[in-house]
């Protein structure tokens, strides 16, 4: 579980700014363009807590929609170092995945996800970085009622190339891009009792990363 301590939320508008446009980029030069927002900014307004999601479309490479948010790096989060302060989360979906009915929570929930996951911060003064995980209450309960998954799991983008992991502005900030991997709850006990190494193990031996599959076979179900 995420690390609860004090927290530091910046408040310069004009450094907000600079680091969500240096945020777009980035997104768009590893992995392609910004082609919406998805957000809690209300046009002609400023708050330092919006947190926005970014929809980048599948394309030939990558046939599959990515999801990150903008707007968690603007809270510095208490990390153990200066370099785990800051960052960005993100999520993969299917090309078939239904974006013209996100009002039904069997589409919506990997966007509110992304959003309450990177409000944590916040919201609980905590810090969070990868391998941590995150369920859905206690006892956690299925985020949606078209899958099983009851967490979340805060891994280092397992489908990306690893200069996509930080971005750096200036000197002092450096900003973590993590994914996060939708679990069962068989999965989210194997990761809490046994060495995280093992699970990720399990994800690489059986091809699951953040692109969302909620079909997908539960890795620690006993036969």
């Amino acid at each position: 579980m995420p690390r609860t301590q004090d927290f530091q939320l910046i408040e310069d508008e004009a450094v907000i700014i600079d680091a969500n446009y240096a945020v777009e980029q980035h997104l768009e030069d590893y992995i392609g363009e910004v082609t919406a927002v998805i957000g809690d900014a209300v046009a002609g307004s400023f708050d330092a807590n919006d947190i926005n999601v970014a929809v980048i479309e599948p394309t030939k490479k990558k046939p599959y929609y990515t999801l990150c948010t903008m707007g968690m790096s603007n809270i510095r989060m208490p990390a153990p170092n200066e370099d785990s302060c800051f960052a960005e989360i993100l999520t993969c979906l299917p090309k078939d995945w239904n974006f013209d009915d996100l009002d039904d929570p069997d589409w919506n929930w990997p966007i509110n996800w992304l959003k309450d996951i990177a409000s944590y911060a916040y919201t609980h003064n905590a810090y969070l970085s990868f391998d941590h995980t995150i369920p859905n209450g206690n006892p956690p309960e299925p985020v949606a009622s078209n899958t099983d998954f009851c967490g979340f799991l805060i891994a280092l983008p397992l489908n990306f190339p690893g200069d996509f992991y930080q971005l750096r502005i200036g000197k002092e900030k450096c900003i973590n891009f993590y994914s996060i991997i939708p679990l069962y709850e068989e999965e989210m006990q194997f990761t809490l009792s046994n060495k995280i190494e093992k699970f990720y193990k399990k994800l690489f031996d059986n091809k699951v990363n953040e692109i969302i599959n909620i079909n997908r076979p539960n890795l620690c179900l006993r036969k």
